[in-house]
This record gives structure tokens, C-alpha cells and sequence, in this order.
């Protein structure tokens, strides 16, 4: 967290630099850690890949208010629109409980996603939140909802490559990455956002040891032929 502590001048020049990467596809609110992490974790996408992702229409916006509360700053967006997007991620579901020996079943609202890549509108949200509420799940939560734009934009979600990898990976892949089954478009859906956040944030050898050298040779050659996704 040391670039935390950096002096205000210098945050400034950091996010103008971001800035000039992402030009108008990237929207900051607020100046807060988590929104610093965001950035931090954002400046280590290639330059390369940014540029094509732009020119797909990807935006990323971040703040340290919930996503719902950014979606509202879209102009035009309805509000009905946004209160049937926050029904949808808040979803209900059945939890058991035991009062005095009784068995109950009590339906309960999940809460509102800390991020969220939302296809209809090529839009990564990446709301505040604290380290410790993502990363049992994710490395960097801005990198791992920008993969999932990644895996939409550049067809990647259909790749045979991350089937195939799922398959092999998913005795040792985290519960939140063995959605459905082996090989699933959930989980693999999850592994391809997460595989490529791991990716971006850490070290080969830590990459290799949380997935394997597979899955990293797949990235190396996905990031390094970026340019001919551009036509897709």
C-alpha cells in the first residue's frame, strides 16, 4: 500500500498518465484507497491492449460508492432500469437456519456485487470496497471484471483452450471458479477473468503455481497477438 502514501501531487501526475492510456473509456469518482488500488492495478494492462479494447467499446468506470450508484451517472439510463439491475444482482436465495433445535428455511438477498462487466452496455463497474472482502475470491477485482469484457469482446468465453484447461485445472481451482461442472461456461467463464487478472498481477512462477504453464503460454500468446483480435 505504499503508493498510498504518496503526496497528493504525485497521485495526480499517476492518474493523469492513466488517464492519457484510457482516454474517455475510463471514469474515476472519488479519490479513495480501493479507488487507488483500482488504478494502480489498471496501469498494468499493456498499453497495446488498452488501445484495442477501446476500440471495442470497452469502458471501465470505478468509484468508492456501490455500482448501482455509478450506473445512475450513465446519462439516459432509466431509473426503473437501475432497480431492475440491482433486483437481478441481489438475488434471493434459501438459507437453512436452526432456532432451538428447529430447522427453517428463510429466503435472503445476497449483496450487490463489489464489481460487475455488464455486456449490454460493454461496461466494467468496480465499486469500494476493502481488500479483505475479494481477494479469498480474485487478485484484483478491476482486472478480473475487465477479463470478463476480454473474454466477451474477443470471443474468448467460447475458447476451447479455456475448456480444456478448466477440465484439467479444476480439482485445484477454488470454489467460485468450479461453477457448474468441469469444463462448465460458468466456471470457465470465471477462470478465464481470474486466469487473466493472475496474469497481469503476479509473477510467473506464482501464476504457474496457483493454475499452471498452460494456461500462462495461453495469455503470453493471447497479449502478444492482441493485434489480431482487432478485426473480430
Amino acid at each position: 500500500m505504499e503508493s498510498f502514501e504518496k503526496p497528493l501531487r504525485e497521485r495526480e501526475i499517476e492518474t493523469e498518465k492513466i488517464a492519457e492510456r484510457f482516454g474517455d473509456s475510463l471514469t474515476v469518482f472519488g479519490e479513495t484507497e480501493s479507488v487507488r488500488e483500482h488504478l494502480k492495478h489498471l496501469e498494468k494492462l499493456p498499453s497495446e491492449l488498452i488501445r484495442v479494447m477501446r476500440e471495442k467499446g470497452l469502458k471501465v468506470m470505478v468509484g468508492e460508492g456501490n455500482i448501482i450508484d455509478m450506473m445512475s451517472n450513465i446519462p439516459g439510463i432509466k431509473a426503473f432500469v437501475l432497480r431492475l439491475v440491482e433486483k437481478f444482482l441481489a438475488k434471493e436465495r434459501e438459507v437453512e437456519t436452526s432456532i432451538g433445535g428447529w430447522q427453517r428455511t428463510e429466503k435472503r438477498r445476497t449483496p450487490i456485487p463489489l464489481g460487475v462487466y455488464a455486456a449490454a452496455l460493454r461496461i466494467v463497474f468496480v465499486g469500494g470496497h476493502t481488500k479483505r472482502e475479494y481477494q479469498a475470491i480474485s487478485s484484483s477485482l478491476v482486472l478480473h471484471e475487465y477479463g470478463h469484457g476480454l473474454g466477451h469482446l474477443l470471443k474468448l468465453d467460447g475458447s476451447k483452450t479455456l475448456r480444456e484447461a478448466h477440465l484439467r485445472l479444476y480439482p485445484k481451482l477454488i470454489s467460485y471458479l468450479q461453477q457448474g461442472k468441469a469444463g462448465g461456461f460458468a466456471g470457465k467463464k470465471e477462470l478465464l477473468a481470474e486466469s487473466f487478472a493472475g496474469y497481469i498481477d503476479l509473477s510467473k512462477e506464482q501464476f504457474i503455481s496457483r493454475y499452471d504453464e498452460q494456461l500462462y503460454s495461453f495469455w503470453e500468446e493471447t497479449i502478444a497477438n492482441i493485434e489480431d483480435y482487432s478485426e473480430l
